[in-house]
């Protein structure tokens, strides 16, 4: 079940858990520092799960139209970079 107000875009992702993709490969390629650092340090057995989790709630996040990414991705310069990466952060899920 989900609930939101009246009027508010929500953003929907599915994925199918891929027995076949290096997680932790793609996250450090795609994924903030402290992401990749938590599922680095996640039961390797939780992992993979933990990662298409993350993984569909920033696909859903910004399907939702909640962040334009590729404007955070154009900036320039040290400042540019670190607010692109605080624009990039979503909110991470809660832990299980």
């Amino acid at each position: 079940m989900a609930v939101t107000p009246r009027g508010s875009r929500v953003g929907v992702d599915v994925e199918l858990i891929r027995p076949d993709l290096d997680c932790l490969e793609m996250a450090r390629r795609m994924y903030q520092p402290a992401e990749v650092d938590r599922l680095g340090h996640a039961d390797p057995a939780a992992r993979r799960s933990e990662y298409f989790g993350l993984w569909s709630a920033k696909e859903a996040y910004v399907k939702g139209g909640r962040r334009r990414v590729r404007r955070a991705q154009g900036r320039a310069g040290t400042q540019g970079r670190e607010r692109a990466a605080r624009d990039r952060a979503v909110p991470s899920p809660a832990p299980r």
